[in-house]
């Protein structure tokens, strides 16, 4: 397949048609919103995808066209007119990729609707690192099928084709039957131990999602980033909170668990829905919990954004009693700013670090520098990934107080660690 890149090429913009419907932009309009919108002057890495859909109808029903097509589109996304019977949509604020295709699959059927349109439908990611991405607004070439329907490429037009539909279509069934699992039926936890290195007792454990769909038991990476767009991720987070409290209890009252406590996964929106702190407090409230039982993992994105706001957030949960520790250490942007600018317990080091604990001289050396600025400044470390004797003997021995990972036990369900939490 060849796919056409718009960096090198020119445009007479004496050539370029004047918007003739009434209301809409042209396309000199849509290419400075695509250039204003592209994300110019923002860090490396943070750009928000962003994405046009492009229509072709008959010339003479161009009005009808227009119409429709803004009534398919989200409030504040840009409909311009391209030429007689071409219109293009720029959206803005896209959450991922698919977003894009979730909008061209609405569009589709809006416009295949009594009477039909029976219009030809091209998409296109705009390709954050050209030089000037509005000059695809320019490309009047028809869009190219793609020959792997995952892999959407940027910069160029692609033709809104069946495979491309069908890859919107199972979005669009993923999201709804997620939401009919959001309050719980068809969720089911399992618990991922994790062992004191000093006593060589199981300290606690953290609660790890999965999502039984048609009888087939799904990971998290499938399901919790279109969770965390659509909000979804909020009651489900609540479910789990609560869950996952409820059965520390059930093991206290089988005699295990004694000192154990349970650590639950905290995404952005969950830490910023103004109900956050209330959901905490109410399962908090249990006598049967002392402060410490329950630690909120946070990845390094989450508190990425607002540093303020995390501050303050962290705070008020911390002093409700909860534990604060951030997830995969390392990985992030910002690693040492949050060691002292924000309200932590512990901290968990990632698994890409752990795996060449004593084979990679760079990577033991990370490690135990690490391990001793966690120690200096009172923090509690936690090894990801621990899969040998060897690494457990060597974190020990460089003051790592806790370990995860294969060599401790890999996640089960929570009838399977009543024994090894005694």
């Amino acid at each position: 397949m060849e796919l056409h890149p718009l960096s090198g090429q020119s445009h007479d913009p004496s050539s370029r048609p004047v918007a003739s419907l009434p209301g809409f932009a042209d396309r000199s309009v849509l290419e400075s919103r695509v250039d204003a919108a592209s994300g110019a002057g923002r860090p490396v890495g943070a750009e928000r995808p962003l994405g046009l859909v492009r229509v072709s109808g008959p010339d003479d029903r161009a009005a009808e066209l227009a119409d429709r097509l803004r009534s398919a589109v989200r409030p504040g996304d840009t409909v311009a007119e391209l030429g007689p019977g071409r219109l293009a949509v720029l959206c803005d604020r896209l959450g991922e990729p698919d977003d894009l295709l979730t909008i061209a699959h609405r569009v589709e059927q809006q416009l295949a609707a009594a009477p039909p349109l029976d219009p030809r439908l091209d998409v296109a990611l705009v390709d954050h690192a050209g030089r000037e991405p509005g000059r695809i607004v320019g490309d009047d070439r028809p869009g190219r099928r793609v020959e792997d329907p995952e892999d959407l490429p940027a910069g160029t037009w692609v033709r809104f084709d069946e495979a491309l539909r069908d890859r919107a279509t199972r979005r669009e069934q993923t999201e709804a039957a997620l939401r009919r699992s959001s309050d719980g039926r068809d969720l089911v936890l399992h618990y991922q131990p994790e062992r004191d290195l000093v006593t060589g007792r199981t300290a606690g454990v953290e609660a790890l999602l999965r999502w039984e769909r048609d009888g087939v038991m799904v990971g998290p990476d499938r399901f919790v980033p279109l969770a965390e767009h659509t909000g979804l991720i909020v009651p489900i987070g609540e479910w789990v909170l609560r869950t996952a409290c409820d059965q520390l209890m059930r093991w206290r009252r089988d005699g295990a668990a004694r000192d154990a406590f349970v650590a639950v996964n905290v995404s952005p929106r969950q830490l910023l829905h103004d109900g956050f702190v209330g959901a905490v407090r109410e399962v908090l409230a249990d006598p049967g919990l002392a402060p410490g039982d329950l630690v909120l993992e946070l990845t390094e994105g989450v508190l990425l954004n607002d540093l303020a706001l995390a501050r303050d957030r962290l705070g008020e949960l911390r002093g409700l009693g909860a534990r604060v520790a951030v997830d995969d250490f390392g990985t992030g942007y910002a690693s040492l700013t949050y060691l002292h600018q924000l309200p932590i317990d512990a901290v968990k080091l990632d698994r890409s670090f752990v795996s060449g604990l004593g084979v990679d001289p760079r990577l033991t050396a990370i490690v135990t520098s690490v391990l001793g600025l966690l120690g200096a400044l009172g923090l509690q470390s936690i090894a990801e990934g621990v899969s040998s004797v060897a690494q457990a003997e060597r974190l020990a021995a460089l003051g790592c107080a806790l370990a995860q990972g294969e060599w401790v036990g890999t996640p089960a369900p929570p009838e399977q660690l009543v024994d090894q939490l005694r």
